[in-house]
């Protein structure tokens, strides 16, 4: 618990309560970068474990408040989440174009994305722009 906060430094994005009793281990950041010093890898390793841990967060959320899926029941979301691939877009980057086979759905975890279609007249007409939580691809 904690992990972001943890590596970045920012303040608690959550609040933890126990709600019985509880016994937790609490590692400072101060004892981390000092094992981190000793041994270098273990930094690295810490990182990528956390940062595939708030990935996994983030692909559940995003099944969990999308409008198509959030009705399902829990077995069918985790199933659906274990199916998900994070894909990080800069902006600008193009996710699929017209005429391409409809092989994948996309949900918007953050940002947002702009739909367009070519026109026959050769302009691009924009059909819809869509944010967090939103699907797109699932037309094809």
């Amino acid at each position: 618990m904690g992990e972001i906060g943890f590596l970045t430094g920012d303040k608690r994005s959550a609040t933890v309560r126990a709600q019985g009793d509880t016994r937790v281990a609490r590692l400072s950041r101060a004892g981390f970068e000092q094992v981190a010093e000793r041994y270098p890898g273990a930094l690295a390793l810490v990182t990528r474990r956390l940062l595939e841990r708030l990935h996994r967060t983030q692909l559940s959320r995003a099944v969990r408040s999308s409008h198509l899926f959030r009705s399902l029941d829990e077995g069918v979301l985790n199933d659906l989440e274990a199916e998900l691939e994070l894909i990080v877009a800069p902006g600008g980057e193009t996710l699929f174009r017209q005429g391409e086979p409809g092989d994948s759905l996309y949900i918007v975890i953050s940002g947002m994305v702009r739909v367009v279609v070519q026109c026959q007249d050769g302009k691009q007409r924009l059909v819809a722009e869509c944010g967090a939580g939103e699907t797109v691809g699932e037309m094809a």
